[in-house]
């Protein structure tokens, strides 16, 4: 796997896009961050990524509110410090 260990937040997880680019990362062996507004459409993308096999997190995190993103919302409390991959569509 091509990304194996890798780290990789994804904004915008729960719409189609970012959801097709998640399950995309998930399946190339990325730790997976989905963020997005409607926790249920992100939680959607996460059913699709454990039902392949992959792995992923989930976070409520707007990606217009630069204050959640700055100070990392959620998605440093795993431990991972370090993302190759940040993808969105903004």
């Amino acid at each position: 796997m091509i990304l194996q260990d890798k780290n990789a937040i994804v904004y915008g997880a729960g719409g189609s896009l970012g959801g097709e680019v998640a399950l995309a990362l998930a399946v190339a062996g990325a730790n997976v961050f989905l963020t997005g507004r409607n926790i249920s459409s992100v939680q959607k993308t996460a059913n699709k990524i454990l039902a392949a096999g992959g792995g992923a997190e989930v976070y409520e995190v707007d990606a217009f509110d630069e204050k959640a993103i700055n100070s990392g919302k959620g998605c440093t409390k795993s431990g991972y410090s370090r993302y190759i991959v940040q993808c969105s569509r903004s």
